[in-house]
C-alpha cells in the first residue's frame, strides 16, 4: 500500500530499513482480523523491541494524519486498528531479481 510505503520511506527510522515490507491479514485467537506488516531491516541491523515500538507509533500517527479511512477506523476501534509489526533481518523477505516486489501476501 502506498500510504505504508510513504510513511516508512519518509520516517526518521528509514535509514534502518531496507525498504521492503509485506502486509498480510492474520487472525487473532478471537478470530478478529489483524493487519500484520513484516518489515525488513537494513543490512547489519537486528530487530529490537524499541525499534518495533518506534515504527508502530510512527505508522499509526502518520497514517491517522494522511489516511482518513484509517483515522476513522482508529477512532472507532482504537488499539485493535494498530497493525502488528514484525521486524526481520536483511535478506529475510524473499524477492526475485528483475521482478516487481509484491507488497501484499495473500
Amino acid at each position: 500500500d502506498n500510504s505504508f510505503k510513504y510513511v516508512l520511506e519518509n520516517s526518521p527510522v528509514s535509514s534502518r530499513l531496507s525498504g521492503l515490507f509485506v502486509m498480510s491479514v492474520e487472525h487473532t485467537p478471537d478470530l478478529d482480523q489483524r493487519l500484520e506488516i513484516t518489515i525488513e531491516l537494513s543490512r547489519g541491523r537486528t530487530p529490537s523491541v524499541t525499534l518495533n515500538r518506534t515504527i508502530t507509533k510512527l505508522l499509526v500517527n502518520k497514517l491517522c494524519q494522511i489516511n482518513t479511512e484509517y483515522a476513522k477506523l482508529y477512532s472507532s476501534i482504537g488499539r485493535r486498528a494498530i497493525p502488528k509489526i514484525k521486524l526481520v533481518r536483511y535478506g529475510k523477505i524473499y524477492t526475485i531479481p528483475g521482478k516487481k516486489h509484491k507488497w501484499v501476501k495473500k
